[in-house]
């Protein structure tokens, strides 16, 4: 669990039951053996955790909670030779028992998607795509999945070291009023 914890982007939920329970959701690199997203229940007092759930998600190396705790977005660090090899996959989150449920996957609109954010209004998610430059900005129904991308904006331009040739997103993030991306 060592290597997969090293690697990987670890989040708390807390649950709110009459039970306080904590979770860890961890997302990992898929490519040498790990499953995908990971849920243990974590004590506090201890620091001891224990596995929960797990899901079959390629690559999920950032993941992002809605604010109530009850979904989870997680994106699918891939790429392929046309550009648009990432996704991003949407999972119902129980607080209850830790179970995560598929919600339905969609194209991130570029390769290698490296973050992910939800607006203020949890209506939207931005997804940042490294490898290719560009970020996209996908709807969120109100069960929590999504809709395909409605915009996806490339930057160009180039940096002073070799290896950065071409513009890298590494971040999308909305702005405290909700006005800005």
């Amino acid at each position: 669990m060592k290597a997969i914890i090293c690697g990987a982007l670890v989040l708390l939920i807390t649950a709110t039951t009459a039970q306080k329970k904590n979770y860890m959701i961890i997302g990992t690199y898929t490519g040498t053996g790990s499953k995908g997203i990971y849920v243990r229940a974590f004590d506090k007092s201890s620091g001891a955790s224990t596995a929960v759930d797990s899901v079959e998600s390629s690559n999920p190396s950032f993941i992002a909670i809605h604010p109530k705790g009850t979904m989870i977005y997680a994106v699918n660090e891939n790429a392929d030779a046309g550009g648009k090899g990432g996704g991003v996959t949407a999972f119902a989150f129980n607080k209850k028992t830790g179970a995560l449920t598929s919600r339905g996957s969609q194209s991130s609109e570029g390769n290698h998607p490296c973050y992910i954010a939800l607006d203020r209004t949890n209506r939207w998610l931005a997804v940042g795509n490294y490898s290719t430059g560009n970020f996209a900005v996908l709807p969120v129904k109100k069960d929590g999945s999504m809709d395909a991308a409605i915009e996806t904006i490339q930057h160009k331009g180039s940096g002073p070291d070799k290896r950065q040739a071409n513009a890298h997103v590494h971040s999308t993030q909305f702005s405290t009023n909700n006005r800005f991306l």
